[in-house]
């Protein structure tokens, strides 16, 4: 799984309307072969903000949008329930998370870009269905302990 848009100040004039509240997404996208199932999983922005996904799966290479306003989820929408802007105009950073609370990705953006051009971060993330090292084991070059 994947962020692969961030809101840094929704197009349009914002006015607190329902529309324009949905006009500020993010999207995650299942960057593997499996249907992995996110119940549990979090989509965090800097501002404060989580949001919690609740009996959401996606096929293989497909994206589900999170819309910080109201309305009825859908296969590609969910959908916050928020009155008030998630993300920061000047620029965010979100953060997905795990159902066991470990940083899958993190992506910043600055204002203007809405989503195309990001900074991904690496600290703490780990590739989904990627090996984890037992204790005692070490990859080449790493001390063991």
């Amino acid at each position: 799984m994947s962020i692969s848009k961030v809101p840094a100040d929704s197009p349009g004039r914002d006015d607190r309307s329902n529309r324009s509240l949905n006009n500020e997404w993010g999207d995650v996208t299942n960057s593997t072969r499996q249907p992995p199932h996110l119940d549990r999983w979090t989509l965090r922005y800097d501002a404060g903000y989580t949001y919690t996904f609740h009996h959401v799966s996606r096929a293989p290479h497909a994206t589900v949008r999170v819309r910080t306003g109201i309305g009825m989820d859908t296969r590609k929408d969910v959908y916050q329930g928020k009155r008030n802007y998630v993300g920061n105009d000047s620029g965010d950073t979100a953060t997905l998370r795990n159902d066991r609370g470990r940083v899958v990705e993190a992506v910043s953006c600055r204002r203007g870009s809405y989503g195309s051009d990001l900074t991904r971060s690496a600290v703490g993330k780990r590739r989904e269905g990627s090996r984890r090292r037992g204790r005692g084991q070490a990859s080449a070059g790493s001390p063991r302990g």
